[in-house]
């Protein structure tokens, strides 16, 4: 019963996305997108990496209240969130978040040079150490997406009791354009590489954890799951990648040992 009712809910939210995005307009790096929904967070753009959180970019828990108003969804109860989590009904779920999380909403123990890469959408690769994008081809932050599609997150929130915020939480009409718009972003030809970026019009690129809409989605999402302290974590002034050519405005091999210091 629960597998049936769960599956048509999702597949109503993944119809009207790709409805969307059938008639969704322009390229994958849509900069207005981009700018409406950054400042719909008010996240920053800034000249370097940096250590600065959405808190603290926004003053104060009020101006954060305000932010997570306009999500229209109540987070889940600290219960239905650690159960999320940690449910072990779920195993690869909970791996997966246990592991995109820390990188989306750097922990507060997190070290300086984490919270550096949290603004630059990086993260190193688990294997080698290799600095990509988080949102690399079977990086978690990527591989969430399957999860979220294939209802496996569904099942384990339904597990959890927390089924209910979850489908709120994605079939409103802000997450349904988000959503599309980072799909396409996503699917783009250099939405597909280690760099997962697109290139604005001044030369300058985005990668997608810190593209707009991505960022939106990835907010709400972190707001469900931790409420306004986890949302207050995520980087609030974020960095784009250097001005240059199509292969190489995002390439992360440049020096970057600046970060950790």
């Amino acid at each position: 019963m629960f597998r049936s009712g769960c599956v048509s809910k999702l597949s109503m939210v993944v119809a009207v996305t790709l409805l969307i995005v059938a008639r969704a307009r322009g390229r994958s790096c849509d900069e207005q997108a981009d700018e409406r929904w950054a400042a719909a967070l008010n996240l920053r753009t800034c000249d370097s990496a940096n250590t600065l959180t959405l808190a603290e970019v926004v003053g104060n828990s009020t101006a954060l209240q305000a932010l997570a108003d306009q999500f229209d969804v109540e987070p889940m109860s600290a219960s239905e969130a650690q159960c999320l989590l940690n449910n072990q009904k779920q195993p690869a779920v909970t791996a997966n978040l246990q592991a995109c999380v820390p990188l989306l909403a750097p922990p507060v123990n997190a070290t300086g040079g984490e919270k550096r890469l949290a603004s630059l959408g990086l993260m190193h690769e688990p294997t080698d150490g290799k600095l990509v994008s988080m949102c690399k081809p079977s990086m978690p932050c990527k591989e969430f997406n399957k999860f979220l599609a294939n209802g496996s997150l569904a099942a384990s929130a339904h597990e959890c009791g927390a089924l209910k915020p979850l489908v709120k939480a994605l079939a409103s009409w802000n997450m349904q354009q988000t959503i599309a718009e980072g799909f396409l972003f996503q699917n783009s030809d250099t939405g597909r590489t280690d760099n997962c970026y697109c290139t604005r019009k001044d030369g300058r690129g985005i990668r997608g954890p810190v593209f707009g809409p991505i960022y939106y989605v990835n907010a709400k999402l972190i707001y469900l799951l931790g409420g306004l302290e986890a949302l207050g974590r995520m980087p609030g002034c974020r960095v784009l990648c250097p001005a240059g050519n199509a292969t190489s405005t995002c390439d992360p091999t440049p020096p970057l040992w600046n970060l950790f210091m």
